[in-house]
């Protein structure tokens, strides 16, 4: 798991495979709960003989002889790293599109949430932290453009809020020249939908982009 032969570490401390990423308070803190406790267990980061790092699960357990004396100190640990990669992979799935990695509505309405309730508690610059640079519009509130005045408003105040926070907006859903227009007439000139291409498989995409290319080359 570590790289490191028997030889090698017989002899040597814990610190052979710091990584760097914790802050000295946190192995402090780590030493303090074995001595009140006797064992501790985490997440720590520590680094390969390779130098690359990695994620482990660790148990220390302090061990004390007859006389109640500290003897030893116990440590099993296991490379989590492909539990960590499930787990990041779950987090893209659940609040970014899977085509465009944009972050989608669930992450948006996360985050404002949290930017709110730092504005109230008097921290203004929460919305400016928001970890995006690009605003979707969701093909649900496209769909009806541009009679539904409802989605005309929702659209609209989306475009703005791009605008004010210096963030690009993007529409998704454009079926319809009647979609295209209402967007730019708001000011969105980001857009993918059936307007513009039907879905295809990626092998062809290549194809598509250099034919796309010839027909605006000059003759």
């Amino acid at each position: 798991m570590t790289g490191y032969d028997q030889q090698e570490v017989i002899g040597k401390t814990p610190g052979l495979l710091n990584s760097g990423r914790h802050h000295p308070l946190f192995y402090r803190r780590l030493w303090d709960a074995i001595s009140l406790w006797g064992h501790w267990r985490g997440e720590i980061w520590n680094r390969r003989k390779s130098g690359a790092i990695y994620p482990q699960w660790t148990v220390i357990n302090a061990v004390r002889d007859e006389s109640g004396v500290l003897s030893h100190f116990i440590g099993v640990f296991s490379d989590v790293s492909d539990l960590k990669d499930s787990q990041d992979q779950i987090e893209r799935l659940a609040h970014r599109d899977p085509l465009t990695n944009l972050p989608n509505r669930l992450l948006f309405r996360t985050r404002l949430e949290q930017a709110l309730a730092s504005a109230k508690r008097g921290h203004s610059g929460g919305l400016k932290d928001l970890p995006f640079d690009v605003l979707k519009i969701d093909q649900s509130f496209i769909r009806g453009l541009p009679e539904n005045q409802r989605d005309m408003a929702i659209a609209r105040a989306v475009n703005t809020l791009g605008a004010h926070l210096g963030m690009e907006v993007l529409a998704e859903g454009v079926e319809t020249t009647e979609h295209q227009e209402a967007l730019l007439d708001m000011g969105c000139h980001r857009a993918q939908g059936y307007l513009f291409s039907r879905p295809v498989p990626a092998e062809e995409i290549p194809a598509i982009l250099r034919a796309r290319c010839r027909a605006h080359l000059p003759s």
